[in-house]
Parts: structure tokens; C-alpha cells; sequence
């Protein structure tokens, strides 16, 4: 494989998978360089928080254009060979055909990370000067050829072990200081599931940490389990770690693929306990790297299951974890499309 010059435009943020991206492409070689397309755009908004709030819902095109312009001045000092752009960055789609009229042979990947529902229309505005859309979803290929995107891919999300500091090697069956814990910002699908957990299971050791659920809880009954406190990196292992299950209650506008909790779970060394997701049931296997529930009525005895067998629970975990250090990786993934 040749060394590439790349330009991935994604947020700083630590929420941003294309900086798993940058690290993962710099692993294999690559001269990459990021462009954050959100930060340069702060520096022409105007009125101070309200400013950037009006901007958020109702885009100002001389602030966009302007942001653009500086993302082409950097394209052609850099000179990139590929440009990939992780989700729903503000590019348009002049600075992108100016980039490929000075670089003709350069590539343009877009990478789609979320749910069709989120699509914007400016994302789909880009289909003509996109050579690879990159759809985390396997069934949402056919609707990105409709909007007119020439070649599709399903690239699903990944685990990455740098990212938690590789303190895998702390994986400790047998200590651990919750019986099930998940990991996520509230949605009324999840707070159903942990209600019949917490109802059925009264006695469990129970954890829930992600944002919006002290504030949108409705049964108060679980206020006593939540968290508010956000987990990364080496944080985010060490909890992960610490409890014998590790729910993943999929997003229902995800179905039927894996979100990036699916792969972080094992990646950080837990055992997951995923609601159903008819993508990955063929790729990851119920009872070797995972174990599914199908209806949130199932979720209590399935749970109870795994309690009680902790050997073959310790056997999944360790299983799933190394899988995804072999085969699912960010630098697997980069290797198919760069």
C-alpha cells in the first residue's frame, strides 16, 4: 500500500469518529492532516452564542461560504491525494469541485455515521463530487444510490483499543463492581428496558451513565442508578470493566445496524448484551463474541442467564474482545477505502 497525503474533515470533539479516523490512518503510514470544518466556521459567526445558535438551525451562507473558502485554500497548499469527510461537516459542494478541478486525480470519500433520519440535505447536495459514500448501515446503500451517490460501501463502525488507553490487558473476570451497567444518552426504548430490569431484578447491581437522563427520566425509580458523569478513554474502559454485563440498547432509528457502542464494548474488554441487530447477528455470534435479546420482555431472563453461567460469560467476554482487536479495528477499516 503507497503513502497517501489526506485530508479528513471532522470535529475536535471527543463524540467525532473521524478522529479515530486520523489516528488509525496515521497508524498505517499516511500523511494526514485534520480540518475542522465547525471551528473555522465559529470564527465568522457573529452575536456571540445566539449567533451560533441561529447558525446551527438556520445555516447563514456568507458565514458557510467563507469557512469553505478556507478549507479550499488549505486543500491546495496541502495537495491531498484523498479527502475523507466523517459525517455531517458543512462542506459544499463548490469547494470540493474546486478542489477536483486543481487535483485530478484526487478521491473523495464521504463517511455516513448516523441514522438516515438525521440526513441533511446539504450532505446529499455533495453526491456528484463523491467518488465512495461509506454507510456505517449495509441497507441504507440502495436509498444513497436514489440521492445519486455513484459507489456505496458498507463500512460499519469499529473498536479501538489506543483509544482506551490499551488497558485491556486489565480485563479480571470475577472482580467486578456492577452486575449490568449501560453506557448512553437517554431514549424512551432504553428507559423501558432498564425499567424491567431494575422491576424484575430488585436486588441487581445496576449503573446507567450517559447524557439527558437525570433530566428526561420518567420513572423515578431509576434515579437512584444514574450517573451523569461522562466516561472517555481510559475512563470509559476501566467502567466498562467493572461490570459483568454491559447493555447496548440500539437506537430504534438505527435498526438494523450497529452503532459504535456495539464495537467499544468489546474493545474496552466487556461482555455485551445487545438488542437485536440483524446486520452484525452473522459477523458477531450469539454465545462465542456476544450475546442478543430480541424483545424487551426477553432482556430479564437473558440477563439471568449470564449471572448464572459465569464461565461461559467470562469465555464470550474474552472471545468478543479479541475479535474485534483481529479483525475490527479502525485500521481495518481505513484499508477499505484509502
Amino acid at each position: 500500500m503507497s503513502t497517501k497525503r489526506i485530508i479528513v474533515i471532522t470535529s475536535e470533539s471527543n463524540y467525532a469518529v473521524g478522529n479515530l479516523f486520523v489516528k488509525a490512518l496515521k497508524n498505517l503510514g499516511h500523511e494526514v492532516e485534520r480540518f475542522d470544518l465547525f471551528k473555522v466556521l465559529s470564527r465568522y459567526e457573529k452575536g456571540g452564542w445566539l449567533g451560533q445558535k441561529v447558525n446551527t438551525f438556520w445555516p447563514v451562507e456568507a458565514w458557510t461560504r467563507k469557512a469553505n473558502r478556507e478549507l479550499a485554500v488549505f486543500i491546495q497548499r496541502f495537495r491531498p491525494d484523498h479527502i475523507l469527510i466523517s459525517g455531517d461537516n458543512p462542506v459544499q459542494i463548490g469547494a470540493l469541485a474546486f478542489a477536483r478541478s486543481i487535483l485530478p486525480n484526487l478521491k473523495v470519500t464521504l463517511f455516513w455515521p448516523d441514522t438516515l433520519v438525521n440526513l441533511s440535505f446539504s450532505i446529499t447536495q455533495l453526491s456528484p463530487v463523491v467518488d465512495t459514500l461509506a454507510s456505517y448501515s449495509s441497507t441504507a446503500i440502495d436509498q444513497f444510490k436514489l440521492m445519486g451517490f455513484r459507489h456505496c460501501i458498507w463500512m460499519p463502525f469499529a473498536g479501538d483499543v489506543a483509544f482506551l488507553m490499551d488497558e485491556s490487558d486489565k480485563i479480571n473476570p470475577g472482580l467486578y463492581t456492577y452486575d449490568c451497567s449501560f453506557v448512553g444518552g437517554w431514549r424512551p426504548e432504553r428507559e423501558l428496558a432498564l425499567e424491567k430490569i431494575s422491576t424484575a431484578m430488585s436486588d441487581i447491581s445496576l449503573r446507567i451513565i450517559g447524557p439527558l437522563w437525570s433530566k428526561n427520566v420518567r420513572n423515578k425509580q431509576l434515579v437512584k442508578y444514574i450517573d451523569d458523569t461522562p466516561r472517555y478513554g481510559k475512563e470509559f474502559g476501566a467502567f466498562i470493566r467493572s461490570s459483568r454485563i454491559n447493555l447496548n440498547i440500539i437506537d430504534d432509528t438505527n435498526y438494523p445496524a450497529a452503532n459504535m457502542r456495539f464495537f467499544e464494548i468489546p474493545a474496552a474488554g466487556g461482555l455485551q448484551l445487545s438488542s437485536s441487530c440483524p446486520e452484525m447477528e452473522s459477523v458477531f455470534i450469539e454465545g462465542e463474541h456476544i450475546f442478543y435479546y430480541h424483545h424487551p420482555d426477553a432482556i430479564v431472563d437473558k440477563i439471568r442467564y449470564i449471572l448464572s453461567n459465569p464461565g461461559i460469560a467470562d469465555r464470550v467476554r474474552l472471545q468478543g474482545h479479541q475479535y474485534v482487536r483481529d479483525q475490527h479495528t479502525y485500521m481495518d477499516r481505513m484499508k477499505s477505502i484509502v
